[in-house]
């Protein structure tokens, strides 16, 4: 297993295209119950492939993530072969990232709040499956933003030069 088992209400919800999985495998119902009943060990293999399908499609369309602590945000973009980073560090007491105004406050007052921030840009290699990589950084606290967003984050390190 890649990622994780989805969870009883996500099979819920894409019972549709589990139904369609199992039908791509040669799996009627009639044969889908028989397994169910009489090997529930290979039933959870065919769960766990799916769940892996399900997240392999989620994460492919996943190009912009977000972590947030209260004195410190990083913005990443995923390349197909690079991870993209820009991020603020804060010693400015009024400045909690967890905030979702602090970035128009940043924008609009930034020489206020220049002398009190790090801004910085880099790049790293995905070493890994991109898709896992963006799993692991979800797992670790990470949000899924737009590209709009990032934006914002580069206008702010382009401002910072």
């Amino acid at each position: 297993m890649k990622y994780r088992i989805l969870s009883d209400s996500e099979l819920k919800e894409l019972e549709t295209e589990f139904i369609q999985f199992l039908v791509a495998n040669g799996i009627d119902d009639a044969e889908w119950k028989k397994i169910n009943n009489n090997d529930p060990d290979k039933a959870i293999e065919f769960v766990e492939t799916f769940s892996d399908v399900v997240f392999e499609k989620a994460f492919n369309k996943v190009q912009f993530l977000e972590h947030l602590e209260p004195t410190s945000i990083k913005v990443f973009m995923f390349g197909s072969d690079k991870i993209y980073l820009i991020g603020i560090d804060s010693k400015h007491p009024d400045i909690d990232f967890r905030d979702k105004d602090v970035l128009t406050a940043l924008a609009t007052n930034f020489l206020e709040y220049k002398d009190h921030l790090t801004i910085y840009k880099t790049n790293k290699a995905i070493t890994e499956n991109r898709e896992l990589e963006i799993f692991k950084m979800l797992k670790d606290g990470c949000l899924v933003i737009d590209e709009n967003r990032f934006k914002a984050f580069a206008n702010l390190y382009q401002s910072s030069l």
